[in-house]
């Protein structure tokens, strides 16, 4: 249940961090899968990155095992709810049981309760704002989004990434069923390689911005 304090938070909508720290995260929305999400995992271990899952919650029933190796290996874990669902379409019982389904599902899974949420589709409205924040969440957006889903190639994704990534930056890619992911996949060494050489160091979210995880 939420504290008082949380019924008297203000709530707040994050897009990016402190521009005038080098900093930049990386984020992924839609998994755990088990094919794409390890691939993801062997390569920020490799580059030795941490980066933000923003998971689901019906995806982490299904791979309770790679959703555990998230956590294990540093990055945080964080919701994108329970099913792939705007929460503006839904009624305030159905946005309850979204958040809290999603939760018990990443609990049951990583021993972690979230305190990260990021809307489907970046859709959110007062109602939203207002049952999050109850919730003890905080709302997680972007700056950069690639469109990776689309299937598109690792150097489409690759430009647009280095194009538009500034300190503060919270970059949206994917790693979840459904898309071609290729292009990610591909993309991903020479992205952090190069974010790097222009003097960014990717952390987490959380470091991003200061908050809890």
């Amino acid at each position: 249940m939420p504290s008082t304090s949380d019924f008297n938070r203000q709530a707040v909508v994050y897009r990016m961090g402190d521009p005038s720290k080098p900093l930049a995260a990386l984020t992924f929305d839609d998994g755990p899968d088990t094919k794409w999400t390890p691939q993801i995992l062997d390569i920020l271990a490799a580059k030795g990155v941490k980066a933000t899952f923003f998971v689901l919650g019906q995806e982490v029933e299904k791979n309770p095992r790679i959703a555990a190796r998230i956590v294990r290996e540093g990055h945080t874990i964080a919701s994108h709810g329970y099913s792939h669902v705007s929460l503006t379409q839904l009624s305030l019982p159905q946005m309850f049981s979204q958040l809290s389904k999603a939760n018990s599902a990443i609990s049951a899974a990583t021993g972690v309760i979230p305190g990260l949420l990021r809307p489907v589709g970046g859709a959110y409205n007062q109602q939203v704002l207002k049952t999050v924040t109850q919730n003890g969440f905080n709302l997680i957006l972007w700056s950069v989004d690639p469109q990776d889903w689309r299937g598109l190639s690792a150097g489409a994704i690759l430009n647009n990434v280095l194009s538009n990534t500034r300190a503060g930056g919270i970059i949206l890619l994917h790693s979840g069923e459904g898309p071609n992911l290729t292009g990610t996949v591909q993309a991903l060494p020479q992205m952090v390689d190069q974010l790097q050489a222009q003097g960014l160091r990717l952390v987490t979210v959380p470091e991003l911005l200061g908050l809890s995880a």
